[in-house]
């Protein structure tokens, strides 16, 4: 959306923590539900996930992380019975790889495949070191990782030179908490591990015959977000470019919990190596890092739709 802003979480830590942005208008709890639009103050809820195991039931979130890491590589499959014709996903898998190698397209024009899982961790990693730094995460920004770490040239997200159909926006949704689910049996190329584009996928979907369903399985042409009613879905509140945010950003709210001086300690978090335990897990940034034994770090980023940190 043109005129929203991503509040992207950078720590592990802030569950519990009760942070609320209280200087947005309109007011949650005073909106008028008719005139006012979404109400924009509440509690920032979500922190940021480690990326790691994802405990599934079926296709179904089940517990873990919403990052899977490491993704699976894709396996040759068959969606007719007559024999393997595209390879896909054999789990369902959640976040930012998943999402990467869902969508996009490799050295179009030339190698065509789909990303490797090592080669979607290395993208997902330049993305979140650019939100651990409060830096772009721009489609020039995004298209430069991906032509530095995928095989070729030409790589891009949105499918300028082929048949990518990712989106920076969908990044930052991800980043900002909403969970990205690739289910068991997504195509992901052909049985070679030639990439299939959302149309090609899509048409073999389509030809699949309700026996073919009940004997290979439904497949599927691509991810999507989780909505209310499924396990792990997070209902991420919208929040719209506005004057108040502006001023939150500048000097209010938002701006202290942007702010690198911005201090917290959760009891159930540890912040010395020492002190870590099954159930005390430690405090980490989004890239990976440690957060400091005295709890200081910033606990967001904030980006326009664009990918701009603000």
């Amino acid at each position: 959306m043109a005129n929203q802003v991503y509040i992207v979480p950078l720590r592990n830590d802030l569950d519990g923590v009760n942070m609320q942005v209280t200087d947005l208008r309109p007011n949650t709890s005073q909106h008028n539900l008719i005139y006012d639009g979404e109400g924009q103050t509440g509690y920032l809820k979500w922190s940021m996930d480690v990326p790691g195991t994802t405990v599934v039931d079926g296709d179904s979130f089940a517990g873990g992380s919403t990052f899977t890491k490491p993704i699976t590589a894709v396996s040759a499959d068959d969606t007719t019975g007559g024999g393997n014709d595209v390879s896909v996903a054999g789990v369902a898998e959640f976040g930012l790889e998943a999402y990467l190698r869902d969508r996009v397209h490799v050295n179009p024009g030339g190698n065509d495949d789909s990303m490797t899982p090592a080669e979607a961790a290395l993208v997902a990693t330049d993305i979140r070191a650019a939100a651990a730094a409060g830096t772009a995460i721009t489609l020039a920004v995004v298209n430069a990782s991906l032509n530095a770490n995928l095989a070729g040239a030409d790589n891009d997200l949105e499918g300028t030179n082929g048949t990518s159909f990712g989106t920076i926006e969908d990044i930052l949704k991800i980043l900002g908490g909403q969970v990205y689910r690739v289910r068991a049996l997504s195509i992901i190329s052909d049985n070679t591990d030639a990439w299939l584009g959302l149309t090609a996928r899509q048409v073999i979907v389509d030809a699949q015959t309700p026996a073919q369903i009940l004997s290979q399985g439904q497949f599927y042409a691509q991810g999507a977000f989780l909505s209310s009613g499924d396990p792990g879905f997070r209902n991420v509140r919208p929040i719209l470019r506005s004057g108040y945010v502006n001023i939150s950003n500048g000097t209010g709210v938002l701006a202290a919990y942007k702010a690198a001086t911005f201090g917290w300690q959760n009891p159930n978090f540890a912040y010395n190596a020492a002190d870590v335990t099954v159930l005390r897990p430690r405090a980490t940034g989004i890239s990976g890092t440690a957060v400091a034994a005295t709890g200081v770090g910033a606990a967001f980023a904030l980006y326009d739709h664009l990918g701009n940190a603000l």
